[in-house]
């Protein structure tokens, strides 16, 4: 089963932030339904939230190396997120980059070879399309 490692602002109970990257993880896991893909959401994780500096950096670069491909939600207020899919980047893997203004991701970010930038107002689309092209392998038979 293929791997996709979704980046961005960590889902906190009862204190995510933005609040409307909710909504988006939501739609990410509806678009991944019915496909043999790992969708590895960046949940938190006490462990690793108490991780020194190079152990917690060494275990988000293995997550990422060891994933098909990389969406990235972009919040410009959240520097997890692009630093994450600035790694994503770095390492060669493929990106679908889902932001409220997709004008402000910054170019360094959108100009990766294969990373496709995309607004929020049709996630499940970009999505299942973005899955189709980097895991062709975990769509469902009918």
């Amino acid at each position: 089963m293929d791997a996709v490692y979704v980046a961005g602002p960590v889902i906190r109970v009862g204190k995510t932030e933005p609040e409307w990257a909710l909504n988006v993880y939501n739609e990410v896991q509806t678009a991944g339904l019915g496909r043999r893909v790992e969708l590895r959401l960046p949940k938190a994780e006490p462990a690793l939230e108490h991780a020194p500096p190079a152990a917690f950096l060494a275990e988000i670069e293995r997550r990422i190396s060891t994933s098909a491909a990389v969406i990235g939600v972009y919040a410009r207020e959240i520097s997890s997120g692009p630093i994450e899919i600035s790694m994503a980047g770095m390492l060669k893997k493929p990106l679908l980059v889902l932001a409220k203004e997709p004008a402000q991701v910054p170019r360094l970010i959108a100009g990766f070879p294969g990373t496709r930038v995309a607004g929020l107002d049709k996630v499940g689309e970009e999505v299942r399309s973005f899955l189709d092209l980097v895991a062709p392998s975990a769509v469902a038979a009918v």
